[in-house]
C-alpha cells in the first residue's frame, strides 16, 4: 500500500509540474547566420513565466555572407574579398512573460513581454590598398590594411508573441514584433602592420580623420595606437526582435 502510494504522488507531482519549463531555439538564425540560441522558459504563476535567451555566434562567416560573396564573384568574374570578413558575438535576454488570452494560461497563447538585453558582436576584414610613395624606388606600394569592428550594446525593449503547445510536447514560439532602444558603444579601428608609416604619417591620417569626424551625426573620437588608428563613439541605436524558435515541454 505504501509502494503504490508512492508511486501515486510521484506521478501526481509530474502531472502538476508538467510543462512548466520550456527549452527551445531559433533554428533559422542557426541555419543562416550562423547564430545559435537557446532559450529556456519556466512558468513562474498562472499567467506569468521567466524566460532566458541566450546567443551565440562562433568566429567564422554565416551562409548568407559567405552567398552574397558568390554572388559578388559570378558578376564582377573573379574571386570576391569578402572571403576575408569574419564576425562573431554573444548576447543575452531575460525577460517576463504575461499570457493575456486563452484559458490555458502559461505557456500558451497570446503575451506580452518586457526584456532587457546585452550583446556583443565583432567583424574583422582584411584587403590589400595601393598607393603612392614618392620616395620609394617604385612609386606604387601595397600595403595590408586590418579593419576590426566591434559593438557593445545594453537595452530594453518589449515583445509581444504567441506560443502553441501542441501534444503536451512540441512547443512553437513566435516572436511578432519586439521593438528595442539600445545604449551603445562602437569602434572601428585601422591596422597598416606593413605599411612602413611612421608614427608621425599616422598621426597625420589621424587629424585628417578626426577632422572629417567633426560632422558625424554622433560624438565620436580616434587616437593612434602604434601602426593603428581607431574610431570610437556611443550612441543610441533602435531595433526589431521578431523570430521563430520550437523545442519542448517537460
Amino acid at each position: 500500500m505504501k509502494t503504490k502510494s508512492t508511486i501515486f504522488f510521484f506521478f501526481l507531482t509530474i502531472a502538476l509540474f508538467a510543462q512548466d519549463n520550456v527549452v527551445k531555439t531559433n533554428l533559422w538564425s542557426a541555419i543562416f547566420m550562423q547564430n545559435f540560441n537557446v532559450g529556456y522558459e519556466r512558468v513562474l504563476k498562472d499567467r506569468m513565466s521567466g524566460v532566458v535567451n541566450v546567443n551565440f555566434m562562433p568566429p567564422g562567416q554565416p551562409f548568407v555572407v559567405r552567398k552574397m560573396a558568390e554572388v559578388v564573384s559570378d558578376s564582377a568574374g573573379a574571386s570576391s574579398s569578402l572571403g576575408n570578413l569574419a564576425v562573431s558575438g554573444f548576447s543575452i535576454a531575460p525577460e517576463v512573460r504575461f499570457y493575456l488570452g486563452g484559458s490555458n494560461g502559461a505557456p500558451r497563447g497570446f503575451y506580452l513581454a518586457p526584456f532587457l538585453k546585452y550583446y556583443t558582436n565583432k567583424a574583422t576584414y582584411s584587403f590589400d590598398l595601393e598607393y603612392e610613395d614618392p620616395a620609394a624606388a617604385n612609386a606604387t606600394q601595397i600595403a595590408l590594411v586590418e579593419l576590426e569592428g566591434k559593438l557593445s550594446s545594453f537595452g530594453f525593449g518589449g515583445q509581444i508573441g504567441w506560443q502553441w503547445i501542441i501534444k503536451d510536447l512540441v512547443c512553437i514560439d513566435w516572436w511578432l514584433l519586439g521593438p528595442t532602444v539600445y545604449s551603445s558603444n562602437m569602434s572601428l579601428s585601422f591596422a597598416f602592420p606593413n605599411s612602413g608609416l611612421s608614427q608621425s604619417e599616422l598621426e597625420e591620417v589621424e587629424r585628417e580623420l578626426s577632422e572629417n569626424l567633426d560632422s558625424a551625426p554622433i560624438p565620436l573620437t580616434s587616437e593612434v595606437d602604434g601602426p593603428k588608428i581607431t574610431i570610437a563613439g556611443k550612441s543610441l541605436l533602435a531595433g526589431i526582435r521578431t523570430g521563430l524558435s520550437v523545442g519542448i515541454t517537460f
